[in-house]
């Protein structure tokens, strides 16, 4: 059996726990397993747990939870150095778990989750929000959650930054209750979702097939009815010219989505494809 074939059935033996069960830091360091060649995670998985130990040492003394969280930003940020990597942001190495650990540079979402492990093991309560275009975290302060953004330091973000936030990606807010509804936590699912999205986007555009290949199925475990993503294995299937494979997924596609704006497209492909059926190589 090939390591990449034990490593997805090791992959999907673990998405079929109850979700409760699942530890997100440990399915960032299953994604980067799966999707690098070689990987071994044993000296960030140690170094990891090193830094916790030093961070304990130094917070359990500390009763006050805003105190608490300074001594961690000053840890992480500070002293530890982990910032976001803006030189190099579209490097997949960024959603790479290991390699955020031991450069301490990443992205939203991979400094959030190391982040939000510092502040779970120091009994701290938070939670990840997938904001739209920036990962950010809530954490719970006196019975309220004041959010956070990790890209920048642990920054506390207030009611009008994020406002500001949304309306970069032309989102206008008219009440209170509106912009709740982006701030709301996420679910583990949904957070290993967004980071192997942001994998694939790039696996995509650098047209690797196979990897692109290799994180849909990733994605599909667990959003098995995902229309985007059936869509986009049919154009991966359709760029391997696994022809019988694209039409499956691509007609599955237009009965999930019948009004999608894709549609006349989706259908022209098919209707070239449909004289070609050859199996995958």
């Amino acid at each position: 059996m090939s390591k990449m074939h034990k490593m997805t059935q090791k992959w999907h033996n673990y998405i079929t726990m109850p979700e409760q069960d699942w530890s997100l830091l440990e399915m960032a360091f299953m994604v980067a397993e799966q999707l690098q060649v070689d990987a071994d995670l044993m000296f960030s998985r140690q170094s990891l747990a090193q830094l916790k130990q030093i961070l304990l040492e130094r917070v359990s003394f500390i009763n006050s939870v805003t105190e608490k969280i300074q001594v961690i930003n000053e840890f992480v940020f500070n002293e530890l150095g982990f910032s976001a990597n803006q030189d190099d942001y579209f490097n997949p190495e960024n959603s790479m778990i290991d390699h955020v650990i031991v450069s301490r540079k990443g992205i939203p979402i991979t400094l959030s989750l190391i982040y939000m492990e510092m502040l779970s093991s120091a009994g701290i309560e938070c939670s990840g929000i997938n904001f739209p275009g920036h990962f950010l975290i809530g954490i719970k302060v006196s019975d309220h959650f004041h959010i956070h953004d990790a890209f920048r330091q642990g920054h506390v973000l207030e009611k009008n930054d994020i406002k500001k936030m949304l309306l970069n990606h032309q989102i206008g807010i008219k009440s209170d209750a509106e912009l709740a509804s982006y701030l709301q936590p996420a679910s583990n699912r949904q957070i290993i979702v967004r980071l192997l999205r942001n994998l694939k986007n790039f696996y995509i555009e650098q047209q690797d097939a196979e990897m692109s290949l290799v994180v849909i199925e990733m994605i599909l475990g667990l959003l098995p009815f995902s229309s985007e993503e059936i869509r986009d294995r049919g154009m991966v299937y359709h760029y391997l010219e696994y022809t019988e494979g694209a039409l499956l997924d691509l007609k599955s596609y237009l009965e999930l989505e019948p009004e999608s704006q894709d549609r006349a497209i989706i259908e022209a492909l098919m209707e070239s494809l449909q004289e070609q059926s050859t199996p995958l190589h």
